[in-house]
């Protein structure tokens, strides 16, 4: 550079004059060649420095150098990512699913001091493996590669929001979610080089740069205040790409300056991430053991946050990988059903939605050494499925434990547990706060808007009225801008003032200051959108949950929280609790059910056949009789229990004889609930299980197919529809049906029981109507209206006989005479026959 503004200095002076000024300026222009030379020179000289690089070639050392091998540890690399040639070639799989997913791996040697660079060397760039159609997005581009710097334990993504700084080919500097276009593009074929410059009082201190083919690609990037101060680990992302990693000694490509490579760094600069086994050396595969939705995925991510070693194992991480790696997934949570142990695959590709991807990594995680954790809350919670888990992980390089966390969480939990539910807490007031400043802000500018919309009324009523009058109107003087504000002030009322000065300084008030309240604090669990087992599955498989034993095939097991006898005592209460609050998700009605149900059925038709054809009798009955049968308790103090047979009392009449539609109605609903009561031991089969308040509606769908509605009997809860039946039916202490035939499954019971319960609820309604409580009437309108009432025919009066109605007459139909139209006479023409499509298939119009 120096050279070339010299050059053009040069030929400045020695450019040819005109002809006419040639001697005339002959003397001057030897004075100006004397005096420009120096200035063109110092002006050369500067820009030179301006465009100088300012990295200057590394000093020479005579310290210990670094010993250990440069390179890739399994640990350090995601479930996909090849490493070959001894940690110089990376690639990734392209697969079941893989394709979609970015690839990491991080250096196991990280930079605390000095100025040091690694090279990248783009070696193919992979065709795409499409899987076929779908709705979903595929992450664009379809070929990336991103390289840089991350600190230990962060994300294997670079640039997916965790603190790292990194150039991708697209020529973007990405540093904490935050991403500009600040480079030259690269590819295939090219070397790029970081470098990363953390030498105290340099220019360049705390900056990294690019570099393709050893020229400079971008200027110094500032990194964040979040990794000042950290040792930087050189990481490279990629996707659908092979590249070549190169850490020295020496470069694959110079730089305009000399840069040591990692591999020949000072000890004392750097620090080397040793891969983490057992004593035994083998790598570690550990089993989490937690009920669900008491802290089992908040125990791990405080486990991986200290041991950031160990790669998880989930479907969970699945989709966390896939988000990270920009595939589009829509909001909502789990809406079909999923939970945090299974979330929805919806990414509406077909390799992820298939759970491709699950599969390929369960292969994958056999294979190769590393600590993993299986995060399945289900599955290990199963003996069965733990048993066929563990087979996977038989190799003799794997020591399998299972690690129990159950019952009172430790003090670092709680802690953990009460940060992040103050912070969800201050963000709720946060929101309701602003939402509350918006809505005291609109109504402010309304009522501005009000009052300024009446002043311009009151002014235009002042000023008609002054000109009926036929005052003239007065000019207005124009103001200052300063003085028309303050008359404008001075006019506004007192209460307005008031009022937007109390609103100034509810604004100042900021956010309320938020607390736990002591209930909050003895919240060691919190809750979020999503439960870890969607409740059909937890249903279905709670009863199977049981403590993992040695003996399965386990070489530990660990208890995290609570000792092994209290943590089986706890399991223990823990099922008893579900019991009583889950619902039997996978209950069939039996065959004992569909049996008695029919019967019933049957039999209650019978009876009201019997109802229906009874014959009116004429019996001439005294006063004493007369006045004893107008009585509606029934047959005169006959003790209805003692009945034998409920068709016949005597005389024959059945004891249902005064039954009206809502006694059918409430007969047929009694013995129901029993049923289902009974078919329920029967089927279930466990004597711990029980039809609570919550639950009723379910099972009735279920073994009734129909909804169980107490608005039909004219009842607003479950509770006062059950009132009803109290002589039989009740919800206990813990909003348990229960019912007083006890011996039900178990011994038959006879259907005349139902009618004789009935007709004693009957005439308690009955006396207590003629005692003047018109609340023991029932009203059972919507039921009428929601099915056909039996027909119940009333007996006639006494001493009156009804003729039994006659037999309906059929009349045959009229002949149809068909007659010929008399001559001349011509019908008008009707209609077009329709046009029939034309056959289409075989058969099918």
């Amino acid at each position: 550079s120096r050279q070339r503004s010299l050059s053009r200095a040069a030929l400045l002076l020695m450019a040819p004059k005109k002809a006419g000024e040639k001697q005339a300026e002959e003397p001057a222009a030897k004075r100006a060649k004397a005096e420009a030379v120096p200035a063109a020179a110092d002006a050369a000289v500067k820009e030179a420095e301006e465009e100088k690089e300012k990295e200057t070639d590394a000093k020479e050392f005579k310290g210990e150098k670094l010993k250990d091998t440069v390179t890739f540890e399994t640990q350090d690399t995601t479930l996909n990512t090849v490493v070959t040639t001894q940690g110089r070639i990376l690639t990734a799989l392209s697969e079941g699913g893989m394709q979609f997913l970015i690839a990491g791996a991080r250096a196991n040697v990280g930079v605390k001091a000095g100025r040091y660079m690694f090279e990248v060397k783009v070696l193919e760039m992979l065709a795409f493996a499409d899987a076929g159609r779908g709705k979903g997005r595929t992450p664009m581009p379809r070929q990336l590669i991103r390289i840089g710097f991350s600190p230990a334990g962060s994300s294997l993504v670079l640039g997916d929001g965790d603190p790292s700084v990194c150039f991708d080919s697209e020529g973007c500097f990405a540093a904490e979610a935050k991403r500009s276009q600040a480079a030259k593009r690269f590819g295939r074929g090219q070397i790029v080089a970081v470098v990363l410059n953390l030498e105290s009082g340099h220019p360049n201190f705390n900056t990294v740069s690019l570099f393709i083919n050893g020229l400079r690609a971008s200027e110094p990037q500032a990194l964040p205040e979040s990794l000042k101060g950290k040792p930087l680990f050189p990481h490279i992302s990629f996707r659908n790409i092979s590249v070549q990693a190169a850490f020295g000694p020496a470069p694959l490509q110079p730089l305009p300056f000399k840069c040591r490579t990692l591999q020949d760094a000072s000890a004392k600069d750097v620090v080397v991430a040793k891969p983490t086994t057992t004593r035994e050396g083998k790598y570690e595969v550990l089993f989490p053991v937690g009920l669900p939705d008491e802290g089992t995925f908040d125990w791990l991510d405080l486990f991986l946050q200290k041991n950031p070693h160990y790669t998880e194992l989930s479907d969970r991480k699945i989709v966390d990988w896939a988000v990270r790696s920009g595939m589009f997934k829509p909001k909502g949570g789990n809406y079909k059903g999923g939970s945090n142990d299974k979330p929805e695959f919806n990414f509406g590709i077909p390799h992820m939605d298939d759970f491709s991807v699950r599969r390929v990594m369960s292969s994958i995680s056999q294979v190769v050494p590393r600590n993993y954790v299986v995060m399945e809350v289900k599955q290990n919670l199963s003996k069965a499925e733990r048993a066929a888990s563990i087979k996977r992980f038989s190799a003799p390089c794997f020591k399998t434990a299972a690690l129990v966390v159950m019952g009172e969480p430790t003090a670092d939990f709680k802690q953990v547990s009460m940060e992040k539910l103050l912070q969800a807490k201050k963000a709720k007031a946060e929101l309701e706060w602003r939402q509350q400043q918006l809505e005291k802000q609109r109504k402010k500018i309304l009522a501005k808007r009000v009052q300024e919309a009446e002043l311009k009324k009151k002014e235009a009523q002042d000023a008609a009225a002054a000109q009926k009058e036929g005052q003239e109107a007065k000019k207005d003087v124009p103001m200052p801008d300063a003085a028309a504000a303050e008359e404008k002030e001075a006019k506004k009322p007192e209460e307005t003032k008031k009022a937007e000065e109390a609103e100034e300084e509810d604004a100042d008030e900021g956010p309320p200051e938020v607390t736990l309240t002591p209930e909050e604090q003895k919240q060691w669990f919190k809750t979020g959108p999503s439960t870890d087992l969607a409740p059909p599955v937890l249903s279905r498989s709670f009863a199977q949950f049981t403590l993992p034993e040695k003996d399965e095939g386990f070489d530990e097991v660990r208890y995290e929280w609570l000792k092994e006898a209290a943590s089986k005592t706890y399991l223990r209460n823990w099922i008893m609790e579900q019991k009583k609050t889950s619902k039997v998700e996978e209950l069939v009605p039996g065959e004992w059910f569909r049996t008695v149900r029919t019967s019933f059925v049957k039999k209650s038709e019978e009876w009201q056949a019997k109802l229906r054809s009874a014959p009116p009798k004429k019996v001439v009955k005294t006063g004493a009789e007369e006045e004893n049968d107008e009585d509606e308790g029934g047959s005169g103090n006959l003790d209805i229990f003692s009945v034998e047979d409920v068709s016949n009392i005597g005389n024959g009449d059945p004891l249902f004889k005064n039954f009206t539609s809502e006694d059918w109605a409430l007969m047929s609903l009694r013995f129901e609930l029993h049923l289902l009561l009974a078919a329920f031991k029967k089927d279930v089969n466990d004597e711990e299980r029980s039809v609570t308040e919550n639950h009723i509606q379910f099972y009735y769908q279920r073994y009734f197919g129909k909804s169980l509605a107490p608005r039909l009997y004219g009842k607003d809860t479950l509770p006062e529809l059950v009132s009803l039946m109290k002589d039989t039916l009740s919800f206990d202490e813990s909003s348990v049906l229960t019912s007083s035939l006890t011996s039900w499954p178990d011994e038959p019971v006879s259907f005349d029981i139902f009618v004789k319960v009935a007709e004693e609820s009957r005439r308690e309604r009955q006396r207590r109507i003629d005692a003047g409580d018109e609340t023991a009437r029932l009203k059972f309108e919507a039921l009428g209206q929601a099915q056909k009432k039996p027909v119940v025919p009333q007996p006639p009066p006494h001493g009156v006989q009804v003729p039994p109605a006659p037999a309906p007459v059929v009349q045959p139909p009229p002949p149809i005479i068909v007659q010929p139209l008399p001559r001349g006479i011509v019908l008008p023409p009707g209609p077009p026959p329709p046009v029939l499509p034309a056959m289409k298939g075989k058969g099918r119009w």
